[in-house]
């Protein structure tokens, strides 16, 4: 007859993947929260540009590329 320690020696290498793949997914959730706690207080000024459409002004491009720079270095 089997043991139960037997039965989770046999499951050792299954549950370390478990166990792998849940703490992978925690840091990537605690990273994407982190990243729309980044973004939250953001706002960015828009002018019209030739009555058709809008642009992002000026320091505010910066300000966007800056942080998608470091988001996706992050990722």
């Amino acid at each position: 007859m089997t043991s139960t320690n037997d039965k989770l020696y046999e499951l050792k290498d299954k549950l370390e993947e478990i166990a792998d793949t849940a703490q992978k997914e925690h840091s990537n959730r605690r990273t994407m929260d982190k990243m729309y706690a980044d973004w939250e207080p953001l706002t960015f000024g828009c002018r019209d540009w030739a009555g058709k459409s809008y642009i992002l002004d000026g320091e505010d491009v910066e300000i966007l590329q800056t942080m998608l720079d470091d988001h996706l270095i992050k990722t």
